[in-house]
């Protein structure tokens, strides 16, 4: 799984250039919550890959994560509006969801080599939040790792084809 979540983070910092951290998440948000320093720019994304159910063994050490859960920690630090307005509520700032709309436009129905289409399955609101905000945002995939193969009799064989894919 380590080369999707290469794939992931790449395809972040090339369409998302406003997101200054993107990483694999590793519980970071509870420096800030435990009031620590924290060694990363906001806003950042933090991406989880979740296997809850167990690896399915295909063959020749090829296995299958089905279903694979990808999270994406949004953290982001907003401050309240002190302005009041028709167009917003009194202490509400809400351009995180400019940033969780984003992902869910690059990321639903987007394949990544080895999974098929994502697709959104919820999000989590922060409602205990200060300043900063922390939000998940859920696709489900499944993945097919080739990592680990080995090759057949000890032999190692090079494809002699090319796999070339038409969307109409």
């Amino acid at each position: 799984m380590k080369q999707l979540l290469i794939d992931i983070i790449t395809y972040i910092r090339a369409e998302m250039p406003e997101i200054l951290t993107v990483a694999e998440w590793n519980s970071q948000y509870e420096q800030i919550e435990e009031g620590d320093s924290y060694g990363f720019m906001l806003p950042a994304i933090f991406i989880e890959l979740v296997n809850e159910a167990p690896r399915i063994q295909l063959s020749n050490g090829v296995t299958l994560y089905d279903p694979l859960n990808v999270k994406f920690h949004v953290i982001t630090e907003e401050y309240n509006n002190d302005v009041f307005t028709t167009d917003n509520n009194q202490d509400m700032n809400l351009s995180y969801r400019d940033v969780l709309q984003t992902i869910y436009n690059k990321f639903y129905l987007k394949e990544f080599n080895g999974a098929v289409a994502m697709v959104s399955t919820g999000e989590e609101n922060d409602t205990q939040h200060t300043n900063i905000y922390h939000f998940i945002s859920t696709f489900v995939t499944n993945y097919v790792d080739f990592n680990q193969s080995r090759p057949v009799n000890r032999i190692t064989a090079t494809p002699t084809y090319t796999v070339i894919k038409e969307i109409d």
